[in-house]
């Protein structure tokens, strides 16, 4: 049996902007539902620390996702991915209204990381969001989605994955096995 909940109804709709480009609307949607994910996982721990914890937790299938490569824990001037998803993504589009000018994600095919310019390819957005959707705390939830997404050579459908962590990680698993 699946049920619907605030999360999946967010994910839904991080789903629906991300597919009409709007790539603010859809993190604006995405992280009440990450940040509900983590209080699950993290209960005990504030918004800022929970919220990088889950994302650090699984920072290598963001990055397999986003831009089929795995890529190892980045720090530049002190500053990490989860803190700057945390920093320049997701506490200014909350309490200013739009994102860091230190953080985009409308750089197609690349990656390009300084310390004042985090740029992303759009397909980390729905990297983020299938870490939320494949949290084993999200199992049983369900939307009403039918996004197909390549990851690694698979065509995985998101709404297919809730709660189901092993199997995305046992295709990273397969696919990098003997590579690192």
């Amino acid at each position: 049996m699946t049920a619907k909940s605030h999360i999946a109804s967010r994910i839904q709709k991080a789903i629906e902007s991300y597919r009409e480009n709007d790539y603010e609307d859809a993190l604006l949607h995405l992280f009440p539902a990450m940040d509900a994910t983590a209080k699950k996982r993290y209960s005990k721990l504030g918004n800022a620390s929970r919220m990088k914890k889950f994302i650090a937790d699984d920072h290598g299938i963001i990055w397999a996702a986003a831009t089929g490569m795995l890529i190892g824990s980045i720090n530049i001037d002190g500053t990490d991915l989860p803190s700057a998803v945390y920093k320049f993504a997701r506490c200014t589009l909350i309490h200013e209204g739009g994102l860091d000018r230190r953080i985009s994600f409308n750089a197609p095919g690349m990656v390009m990381l300084s310390a004042n310019d985090w740029r992303f390819p759009p397909t980390f957005i729905p990297a983020l969001i299938m870490i939320v959707v494949m949290a084993p705390e999200n199992k049983g939830l369900t939307s009403s989605t039918d996004l197909d997404y390549g990851f690694l050579g698979q065509k995985l459908q998101i709404d297919q994955l809730w709660g189901d962590k092993a199997r995305v990680q046992g295709i990273c698993d397969q696919h990098y096995a003997g590579r690192q």
